[in-house]
């Protein structure tokens, strides 16, 4: 698989979303990394600077909203979405 549209950051804990949500974006052409809570998908944010980040806005530990406004509040502005929300 390709990841020339660069790379996608999928924050979900119910893992067959996770699995969905990957195969969809990696058949558009973009490399897919996933985590299955807020603090593991900020320090994956973080550490690789995704071109874009799909949350789940109910994650166990730090919430989608939490993880996005952490993010926020250091200046990176990557697009990102939830599901029932966008930022």
């Amino acid at each position: 698989m390709s990841d020339s549209r660069g790379l996608v950051l999928v924050v979900e804990d119910e893992r067959h979303i996770a699995d969905l949500q990957r195969r969809y974006l990696a058949r558009e052409g973009f490399g897919v990394h996933t985590e299955a809570d807020g603090a593991c998908g900020l320090a994956a944010a973080r550490r690789l600077h995704p071109v874009a980040i799909v949350l789940d806005i109910g994650l166990p530990g730090m919430d989608g909203v939490a993880l996005c406004r952490a993010l926020r509040d250091a200046g990176d502005w990557t697009p990102a979405t939830g599901r029932r929300c966008c930022w």
